[in-house]
């Protein structure tokens, strides 16, 4: 069950020394140049434990820029630890405890919670993300298992420039997103959900939409950014400059880096990439392949094919 998984997720990350972390992070960073990604997400938060949390952060910070552009969010989990000795519930404890410890860092940009019975509810999450307005981080809501409704009155009176998690989204629900100017992130491939029908309903709208991988290392191994724009493409029904735009730009404002990169303009990070293709239409037609010759992030080569240039410790 996604719950055990969870607890096996936290033993190994309370347990692993910080510097076996940092290896194995580095690794993954290293797997995501070497397909192409040059800012990334990354989120703690789900392990509901203060000092492997604040350990996690400190590496991801340590790695940020070494050479990869680290996004960090803060994402707030309901599930407790068995051993846990909580004087207040889950909520209470993300938000007036941990929550002001991870934003007085400063490295942080998001705080991010889930709204549904899997979740946390409506008042619990505008409590998080009032708080985390006040301390300065960027509000961002995830898709649980609330209703739509519940959704938009949150990002509606939070003022919430992302929703995370979108795996099906209405016409309705769509053009509601649009009025707002949320940015949608759709996870490719889905768990569970159609893309098609979210993916169409989004572009009708208007929406602006940004692909990610969802990348966990457990359940959902995804390093390969050229195979969400592939299934954007076969599965959602995207032309490819359109799922490129998504991949890219789009995913930029998603995590309000769109200022510095997402695409080639003058006074941008130099963060670009050389595939093995004539047309980048060709993309479409190499499912699963990795098509990248040359990952340049800030103008500096961190891969080549056959070759990976990467800063020591």
């Amino acid at each position: 069950t996604d719950e055990t998984d969870w607890l096996q997720s936290v033993r190994t990350l309370r347990t692993a020394p910080a510097r076996a972390l940092s290896y194995q992070t580095r690794r993954f960073l290293q797997f995501l140049a070497k397909h192409g990604t040059t800012t990334v997400e990354s989120k703690s938060g789900r392990i509901a434990d203060e000092g492997t949390e604040l350990k996690n952060i400190r590496i991801l910070a340590e790695l940020h820029a070494r050479p990869l552009n680290i996004v960090m969010t803060y994402e707030a989990t309901h599930l407790t630890l068995p051993d846990a000795q909580l004087e207040m519930t889950p909520s209470l404890w993300h938000t007036t405890y941990l929550l002001p410890k991870i934003a007085g860092r400063k490295q942080v940009r998001f705080a991010e919670i889930g709204v549904g019975e899997s979740a946390f509810t409506h008042g619990e999450a505008r409590l998080f993300l009032t708080n985390a307005i006040q301390l300065g981080m960027t509000p961002k809501v995830r898709y649980a298992d609330a209703t739509f409704p519940e959704i938009l009155l949150l990002l509606r009176e939070m003022n919430v420039p992302v929703v995370d998690g979108i795996r099906d989204c209405s016409l309705t629900e769509a053009h509601a997103l649009a009025e707002l100017g949320t940015v949608a992130v759709v996870t490719l491939p889905m768990r569970d959900g159609t893309p098609r029908r979210c993916i169409e309903h989004l572009r009708e709208s208007g929406v602006s939409f940004a692909l990610a991988t969802g990348f966990d290392n457990e359940r959902q191994p995804v390093f390969n950014m050229q195979a969400a724009i592939g299934i954007a493409c076969r599965e959602g029904g995207l032309t490819a400059a359109e799922a490129i735009t998504a991949a890219t730009i789009n995913g930029a404002y998603a995590c309000a880096e769109a200022s510095r990169t997402g695409s080639i303009q003058f006074g941008k990070d130099a963060d670009v990439l050389l595939l093995n293709v004539s047309d980048y239409r060709e993309l479409v037609h190499h499912f699963g392949a990795n098509l990248v010759h040359m990952t340049l992030r800030q103008g500096e080569v961190v891969f080549r094919e056959g070759e990976l240039n990467w800063p020591a410790l």
